[in-house]
Order: C-alpha cells, then sequence, then structure tokens
C-alpha cells in the first residue's frame, strides 16, 4: 500500500468519525516541473450524514433508570451521529456513576452498529458500575463535601492505594489549615466481596492533637529584600481579626523555598533559608 493510499484512508477514516460512513476520497495531483514537486489535493465527497438508530443500554438499571442513562447519553435516534457526540455521552454515564453515586471503575463500553441500508449508527452500551466507595472522616469531624474534595479516588473514578494515600497528604493538609498541625493521619479499607454488595469502605483515621493559632510569621536576617517583600511573596499568613491564617507544612516549604528563589536570583547563591516553627 502506498502513502498516498494511506492518506486517502486516514480521510475516510476521519469523515466516518464524523458520521459520513459513504465518504469518498479523490487525489488530485499537480507536477510543477520547474522545481520537480508535486503537489496533492484531496477532494471529499462526504456523502449523507447518518443518523442514530436504536439505542440500547444494558446494565446499571439498579442505580439510575434507563430514561436517566439516556438522557445523561445525549444522543438519541434520529439525531446526527459522530463519534466525538458518542464519547462524551459515554463519559457523561460514566461521570453519573461516579459524581452522583460514589461508584469507581465503572465501565461503559459502546458498540456502534453502521447499517449501510438505511445509513443509520445503532447503539448498544453496557454499563457495569464497578464498586460503590464510602469514605468516612474517624476521630475529627469533616463534612462528607469537604471529604470528597479532599478524596482523590472520586476525581479519578478508580481506587488504588496511592490515591488513598494521597488521599491522607490532603486530609493532614486540611488539618494543619484548620490549626492542627500536628494531626496524624492514617487510613483503613475494608473491602466487601462481590457477592455481599462489592464496595469498598476508606476510613481516615484522625489523631488531630492539639490546635494551635499563627500569631505571628518572623522574617529575620533578610537584608536585600525588604521584610514587605517577602511578606508578598509568602503563602503563610497570621491570624488577623477576621482571618484565622493560613498555614501548613507544605505551604511553610514552599515559603521557604520562594525566598531562596528571590536571594539566588538577585545573584546571591549560596543563600540558605530556614525555617522553624516555635
Amino acid at each position: 500500500i502506498t502513502e498516498m493510499e494511506l492518506w486517502d484512508q486516514d480521510t475516510i477514516d476521519l469523515l466516518k468519525t464524523e458520521g459520513y460512513f459513504e465518504a469518498a476520497v479523490e487525489a488530485q495531483y499537480d507536477f510543477e516541473e520547474q522545481s520537480h514537486l508535486v503537489f496533492v489535493t484531496l477532494k471529499a465527497a462526504p456523502g449523507p450524514k447518518a443518523k442514530v438508530g436504536a439505542v440500547r443500554i444494558e446494565g446499571g438499571e439498579e442505580t439510575f433508570s434507563r430514561e436517566e442513562l439516556r438522557d445523561a447519553l445525549g444522543l438519541k435516534t434520529g439525531d446526527d451521529f459522530s463519534a466525538s457526540k458518542l464519547d462524551k455521552g459515554v463519559t457523561a454515564i460514566r461521570a453519573k456513576f461516579t459524581g452522583l453515586r460514589g461508584f469507581l471503575n465503572t465501565r461503559v463500553t459502546p458498540e456502534p452498529k453502521y447499517d449501510a441500508t438505511a445509513n443509520t449508527v445503532d447503539l448498544d452500551l453496557m454499563v457495569q458500575p464497578g464498586q460503590f466507595a464510602y469514605v468516612e472522616a474517624r476521630g475529627f469531624n469533616i463534612s462528607n463535601k469537604k471529604l470528597r474534595e479532599l478524596a482523590p479516588i472520586f476525581e479519578e473514578g478508580a481506587v488504588d492505594q496511592d490515591l488513598i494515600e494521597e488521599g491522607e497528604a490532603r486530609v493532614t493538609r486540611y488539618m494543619q489549615q484548620e490549626g492542627y498541625f500536628d494531626a496524624v493521619v492514617k487510613s483503613e479499607l475494608i473491602e466487601i466481596p462481590p457477592e455481599l454488595g462489592n464496595a469498598i469502605q476508606i476510613n481516615y483515621l484522625i489523631t488531630p492533637g492539639v490546635k494551635h493559632e499563627i500569631v505571628d510569621v518572623r522574617i529575620e536576617g533578610n537584608q536585600y529584600f525588604s521584610t514587605d517583600e517577602i511578606r508578598r511573596r509568602m503563602k503563610s499568613r497570621p491570624g488577623e481579626l477576621l482571618n484565622r491564617g493560613v498555614f501548613s507544612a507544605d505551604l511553610l516549604e514552599e515559603d521557604r523555598r520562594t525566598i531562596e528563589s528571590m536571594y539566588r536570583n538577585a545573584g546571591f547563591e549560596g543563600t540558605a533559608v530556614t525555617a522553624t516553627l516555635n
């Protein structure tokens, strides 16, 4: 097969993804004798755009009705077909299970079937909801809404040990921002077998420690940049009348690196900055 035939086929395949299954592509060659170059023009005749035929969705009916899943798909009989619309609908169905019901590893498998006689695409979708996930904070009261923001499993729509540990780190940062600088967070994973419900529960076990307040942020030893210049670049903030302050171990380390970079970028290559809590 020649490279030109590959271009033709790639163009036809692209048109098919947009619903033009009867597309034809013809190559036109123009030779330029002076430069010895050949200019190639691909002329496409897309033909009529295919319509969506029958739409069938199997699975997931214990959680959402067929009508709810069809609405999420966003494609119905008679609509113009395109692969991008189908992909968007599949993503929306998956997000419905993950975002609204807390299911992880949800699989939505589409099987489009083109009917050349009617120029329609029948859509068969198989939905496998995956595992139901429940996340709970123990030892400290964190709202369910906030926990969903902190737990990366809901962002990713999946669960593994790395994501659980990332959740530990996020909960720890949240506790530090709330003033519990010595908080210790551990995780516990409980898996329920498929025959009993196919669910998982992740508990974040929190030992908050004593609550602290940031009363002051001191900067010492600065001789090139003023204290106000450095403070404007820092993210850690002491508490004020209507502001409880901003702090976490990560922010403190970020501020330390920021100050070092300020001096090194100004030509003070050997600058070292240390940060301590009192």
